[in-house]
C-alpha cells in the first residue's frame, strides 16, 4: 500500500511552529509535535486521515496544486469546520 501521501510531511501547528509527520507504508503515523505523538493513518476520499492517540485527527488533502493540513478536536466531525488549517509540504 503506497500512495501519494506516504512519506514525511512538514506541517505547522496553531502557533505557526513547524513539525514533521511521517506516514509509514504500514499505516502507522508518527509526529515530532507534542512529545512525539503516535497514530494510524489511511487514505479516505482522496485524503490522508490520521487518527492520533491524543484523540485529535489530522487530514492532509490536495486542493488545487498544493496540499492542506486540517486538524480536528477529539470527537469533532471531519465534515465540520477544522480547528486549524495550513499548507502541508511533502519533504
Amino acid at each position: 500500500f503506497a500512495g501519494e501521501y506516504e512519506g514525511v510531511w512538514k506541517l505547522m501547528d496553531t502557533k505557526g511552529n513547524p513539525f514533521d509527520v511521517t506516514l509509514a507504508q504500514d499505516g502507522t503515523a508518527t509526529s515530532t509535535h507534542s512529545a512525539a505523538m503516535k497514530g494510524t493513518w489511511k487514505e479516505e476520499n482522496g485524503a490522508a486521515v490520521v487518527h492520533w492517540d491524543t484523540g485529535w485527527t489530522t487530514r492532509i488533502s490536495k486542493e488545487g496544486d498544493k496540499y492542506i493540513k486540517s486538524t480536528f478536536k477529539p470527537g469533532a466531525s471531519l465534515s465540520g469546520t477544522p480547528s486549524d488549517s495550513s499548507e502541508a509540504l511533502k519533504k
